[in-house]
């Protein structure tokens, strides 16, 4: 009796999977980029070449002392 159901469930597994939504992971980004945190980065313009998601993480490095 299991048989019948096989071809019908095949198809609709595959289309269950295939519309799933793809994992994304989570970026880490330093803020002020190569830069760290200095007083020379204008950190209002920064952000504007990135693209940020949900889930990513911001990290302030401080910059060594001289």
């Amino acid at each position: 009796m299991a048989a019948p159901n096989l071809p019908l469930f095949l198809p609709v597994a595959f289309l269950l999977l295939a519309a799933a939504p793809a994992p994304s992971a989570a970026e880490k980004f330093v803020v002020g980029g190569k830069k760290n945190w200095a007083a020379n980065v204008n950190y209002t313009t920064w952000p504007d070449q990135y693209h940020f998601h949900v889930g990513d993480w911001l990290r302030k490095h401080p910059t060594p002392p001289p």
